[in-house]
This record gives structure tokens, sequence and C-alpha cells, in this order.
């Protein structure tokens, strides 16, 4: 489809910016990575030699930036920039930005350059064998990122993606070493292929190296990846948040706010504790009761909680009318549960956590996980917790 496709970079191309009226210009010397909207590359500043990453959206989203629908770029120029706000080291950093014109079927690229990660958490723990963080590092990656939504609210941003996907970690490589790996291990491409743009040969996705696990539980840990963010006070759509993260308020249909991200940060906490996410977001049968997975993820909420939804807040929420009854229960009644979400922390540490240290990573948790958004804990008021007092 026109106007949908992927950069197609050269090795070794030079690819122009401006910053402060300023022109730079970046030599693209490997591909770090893609997704489905976006491609990320290893690119080198011309005038200093500094090593960055350039994400580079596809045609579909660059047009979708364009016309306001996705606002990335404004959210990362806030948290660079904003007039008496003081960045902190844990969100994401506009270094340039610029539109390039596309090859193929992509009318054009907006091009992000920001500073150079080693990866994210989720593909460390994939490499590492880690079936869950040790709690010290939990802490650690968990307070880094609460200071990352902390800054992003500041600036009137709402980020609404928040997973472990999007976590980064600052790089441990110096440029010396960068370069030997360039010359050790060369940027490569595929064989030739059929594509709708005609015959490509795509580049090979070669990320950076890991680090050792010694050296992983030191790093800066960083909330990236904005391009679903959008701004306080606004809703440019509702379609927001990963399913098992997703807040109550977007499955009853209701008006939201930054709150959601403090929901998915108190989900987070659970599965960068145990390895495992808190909500199971499939369909299912629950006490004989067969469930969808809307009522799924309504029902563990008020088990995980042990809350009840109010009648002021179902009766703002248009889709609430579908699952809950008169007497704001849900319509499918498969019994009384009260989950003992401690119990399930410390099964899954393989006795590592006891379950005193388990109580407190649900009380911490609770703070978040309110069904009402206006009960939630602001990021500020989080970070106080004595909970993160033995964190770094």
């Amino acid at each position: 489809m026109p106007g949908y496709g992927f950069a197609q970079f050269e090795f070794g191309e030079s690819l122009g910016g401006n910053i402060d009226n300023q022109s730079r210009s970046y030599t693209v010397l490997r591909k770090l990575g893609w997704g489905m909207n976006s491609s990320t590359w290893l690119v080198q500043d011309q005038s200093n030699q500094a090593y960055f990453a350039l994400k580079a959206l596809n045609g579909h989203c660059t047009q979708y930036a364009a016309k306001g629908v996705s606002w990335e770029l404004p959210a990362l120029q806030l948290t660079t920039s904003t007039p008496g706000h003081d960045p902190t080291p844990h969100c994401l950093r506009l270094v340039d930005h610029f539109f390039l014109p596309g090859k193929g079927s992509a009318e054009r690229h907006l091009c992000l350059v920001t500073p150079l990660f080693g990866g994210d958490i989720t593909r460390y723990a994939r490499s590492s064998n880690f079936l869950r963080h040790p709690l010290p590092l939990a802490k650690r990656i968990l307070l880094h990122t609460l200071r990352a939504l902390n800054g992003l609210h500041e600036c009137g941003v709402v980020h609404t993606d928040i997973k472990p996907d999007n976590i980064f970690f600052d790089i441990t490589l110096s440029n010396e070493d960068i370069r030997m790996l360039l010359e050790s291990d060369p940027s490569q491409r595929h064989q030739a292929e059929a594509s709708y743009d005609g015959i490509v040969h795509a580049a090979v996705s070669q990320p950076l190296p890991l680090p050792t696990i010694e050296e992983f539980t030191k790093r800066t840990f960083v909330l990236g990846d904005l391009g679903s963010a959008q701004p306080i006070g606004q809703r440019i759509t509702d379609h927001i948040c990963p399913e098992s993260l997703r807040p109550p308020e977007i499955y009853i249909g209701g008006l939201w706010d930054e709150k959601v991200d403090i929901w998915s940060f108190g989900c987070l906490v659970y599965e960068i504790v145990t390895g495992v996410p808190l909500f199971k977001t499939k369909e299912g049968s629950v006490g004989g009761v067969h469930l969808d997975a809307t009522e799924i993820m309504l029902f563990q909420m008020i088990a995980h909680t042990r809350e009840v939804f109010l009648a002021k807040q179902l009766s703002a929420s248009p889709l609430a009318g579908d699952y809950f009854n008169e007497t704001c229960r849900l319509k499918k009644k498969p019994g009384h549960y009260l989950y003992q979400t401690e119990h399930w922390v410390v099964r899954s540490s393989d006795g590592d956590i006891s379950m005193d240290k388990a109580k407190e990573v649900v009380r911490f948790m609770r703070r978040c996980l309110r069904l009402d958004p206006a009960d939630r804990t602001s990021t500020k008021e989080l970070l106080q917790d004595e909970w993160f007092e033995d964190a770094a």
C-alpha cells in the first residue's frame, strides 16, 4: 500500500538533520532492530563522532505524526526541554529530529535521534534466561521507571504504553568498543527478496551485545517509546495500554487521565518481581461460569484489589451496563473471590521472597491498583514510599 513502507537506508549513507538552526548530519552504520511501526539504526554524528540511535517511523506512522494522531514528537520535545522542568535521566531525551523522503512505497519518514541504549529489559531477561528479576534489581528498575513517569506527568504527558519492552538500560560500551564491534562484526543485509517495493535487500537487525549480569544490575533504566503518548487533558484515542496492563476505566469506556499510567505501573510491579503478568487476558471459565476476555479481566481486578466498583464510576462509563447490573455487581457471577496475591508472589519466587516481603510488594502494588482512578496514588507520593528505601 503506497505510503506505508519502512525506511530503506544504505550503510554509510549520510542523513541530515537540524537543531537550533544548525545543520547536523549522521552516518548510518547498522540496523539495531525494528517493530510494527518503525526501525532503529545505529548512527554516528559527523560533527563529533558520537554514536546515537535513530528511530525511523514507517510511512504510515509518519502520516499519523504529520496529522497529529501520533504525539510522539511533541511528547519528546516536552520531556526534553519544558521550561522550568529539570529533565530526569530516566526519561527518553530527544537529540534531534527531521523528516526524510521515503523510498519505494513510503512517502517520507519522521526520524527521531536519541541517546544510544544497550537494549530493553525483556530482551535481557530472555537472553539471560531470567524468569524474574531478583528483588533488589526489580526495585531499581521500578524506581527508575517511576521517576520517569513522574517526569512525564510533570511535563503534561501520559505514556499509556508502560511495559517491560519499553524499559531500556544505558549502554556499557565505549566509542572504541563500538568501533571495534563494527570492524569485527560488520553490518549485514538479507538476501534479495520480493516486496511491495520490488526487489529489496533489507538490512539485518544486529542489536548491540548485552552486558554481564553484574553490569546489568548497575545500569540506569529509562522509560522509552513515546509512540503511544498523549497530552494530559486530551484523548487522541481510547485504544491504549497492553491488555494485561489496561486499567478498568478503559474496559468500561470511562474517562481517563494520567492515572492510567499508575494502574499499569502497579501491574508492572508484579510482573517484574515475579516474571509473569498479574492478569490473564483470555476468556475462560471461573467457578463453572464462562467469562469473555473483558469479563475475566474485570473479575480479576475485583479479586486482586479487594474492592467493588461504585455506582458513581459505573454510571459515568458507557460500557459498564454490558457487564454490571443495577447493584454494581458483575452480571455473570462466578462466585465471591478475594485473591491472596502475596501467596502468588511467594510461590513465584521459589522461596527467595519471604511472606513479609511479599506482603510489602502487594501493599505497594495496591496503592496503584485502585478501581477508581481518583483513588490511585500519584507518582510523587509513590516515590516517597518506604518500599523504595533500600533501592538506588
